[in-house]
């Protein structure tokens, strides 16, 4: 059978730069020919507003909508006194950056095949038992094609491409989260943990790596206590929190969200802490969006539900069966964690009570990494992503017609979400069902071993 041939993955992120700027020139002639149907996002008119009381010396909470990291509106500064498009500009760099990310963690990750026999017993309270890894075929997982298969899958990504060309700020996080699984995978302890660090401080969702992290590299204290009589185990897990990987990843991530947050605390005090922080914790976004919740939390807004004793028991509702998915797939994925981060990702979204497009890229970004480890065929694929689509596609007729034409569709938009909620339930199953378990590993680290 003859092999597709691909370009290489330099050309692959060239190629999708080229298209990312020309998208960003169509969308200044879009405003200015439809400007009651704009393309650039709302975010980003509400990062320039932050980003012009910064260049006055105010603060940019003086924009009542702006819910970010002062240090997004300094970046975004030069819209002021350069050019309204150099945010966008900005975005489309880090967009090229992720590109580069992932092809760099897929070229040097061998990621050591498991033994299919020993493929269900990847958790943290497993027995002792010999654990047989074989390593990747490098001619064919690693090779260039293969490489430039999954840069692909992000550099054309059409959602990829809008929300950063539109004005949307999520391709920063998707830098910050693969900057810190590449500086794991080169067991750069100190330097993971700085972009662990920035990601929190950017958006506080990362935080759901941090069992997982605190695992992989406690592993070798598990391994440790594979010894004649079987450790307890709260034993096992003070093992693995003071290790010294997992001392020296937390010490360093601590130190910089800390002073970080002091910074930027003294500068604007509680402000900074509600608006960035805070407010994402207690959110409780009544306004239409592809949760599952959206209906029920649209109904009980501003009804005695929320300011009774039903209030909390909602919100505990909503977060308990994503608390316990979140938690159970950190302990039993972390072993390869570009694929736990997905799976966690994936539920983090469709179980969140807010849910936007933005949110996407969270796992976007991500799913490239999982392209070369997985059975799922290619018909399967389709039928998956097509599903995704028109979910997506029903939500946003039904939302535009809410907007725009004034019709009560807010039944219809929940049904588009409970869609879409099976949809991304959907992928989760397909994806962990033919995943090829494996170690996420370093080139140095992908030899034919066992571990004990």
């Amino acid at each position: 059978m003859n092999k597709i041939s691909l370009p290489t993955p330099q050309a692959c992120v060239i190629a999708g730069g080229i298209v990312r700027v020309a998208l960003m020139l169509y969308g200044i002639w879009h405003d200015e020919a439809f400007p009651g149907l704009r393309y650039t996002d709302i975010d980003y008119d509400v990062f320039s507003d932050a980003a012009t009381y910064v260049a006055h010396g105010e603060s940019p909470y003086r924009s009542s909508t702006y819910r970010y990291t002062p240090l997004l509106a300094m970046i975004l500064t030069p819209n002021i006194w350069l050019h309204t498009q150099f945010g966008k500009l900005v975005f489309v760099v880090v967009d090229i950056i992720v590109g580069i990310q992932i092809s760099l963690i897929v070229r040097d990750s061998p990621m050591a095949r498991e033994d299919e026999s020993r493929k269900d017993q990847n958790v943290v309270g497993e027995r002792s038992s010999p654990r047989k890894y074989i390593a990747n075929d490098t001619s064919n997982g690693n090779s260039p094609a293969a490489v430039s298969l999954c840069v692909l899958a992000w550099m054309f990504n059409p959602l990829t491409m809008g929300l950063s060309t539109r004005g949307s700020a999520d391709s920063i996080m998707a830098m910050l989260v693969l900057g810190t699984l590449r500086a794991l995978q080169m067991q750069r302890i100190v330097a993971a943990g700085v972009w662990f660090a920035m990601a929190v401080h950017f958006k506080m969702y990362p935080v759901i790596y941090a069992l997982p992290i605190a695992l992989y590299l406690g592993s070798d204290a598990m391994k440790s206590g594979a010894e004649a009589h079987p450790i307890s185990m709260p034993r096992r897990l003070l093992r693995i929190a003071t290790h010294g990987k997992v001392l020296k990843f937390a010490t360093t991530a601590a130190v910089v969200i800390l002073g970080v947050s002091y910074l930027f605390y003294t500068w604007y005090g509680f402000e900074f802490l509600w608006n960035t922080h805070l407010y994402h914790v207690v959110r409780r976004d009544h306004r239409h969006n592809f949760s599952p919740y959206f209906y029920l939390l649209y109904l009980t807004f501003g009804s005695d539900v929320t300011g009774s004793v039903g209030g909390p028991m909602l919100g505990l509702a909503c977060f308990l069966p994503q608390a316990i998915l979140l938690v159970y797939a950190g302990m039993t994925l972390f072993r390869d964690l570009p694929f736990c981060w997905l799976i966690q990702t994936l539920v983090f979204v469709a179980f969140n009570k807010v849910c936007t497009s933005q949110y996407f890229l969270w796992f976007l970004c991500l799913l490239p990494l999982e392209i070369l480890s997985s059975r799922v065929s290619a018909s399967r694929a389709v039928v998956l992503g097509a599903a995704w689509f028109v979910a997506q596609a029903l939500w946003l007729n039904a939302a535009y017609r809410l907007e725009f034409k004034g019709e009560s569709t807010f039944l219809e938009i929940w049904g588009c979400g409970l869609l879409l909620l099976i949809s991304h339930t959907s992928l989760i199953v397909s994806l962990i069902t033919y995943h090829r378990p494996s170690r996420f590993a370093g080139r140095a680290s992908g030899r034919a071993k066992k571990v004990q």
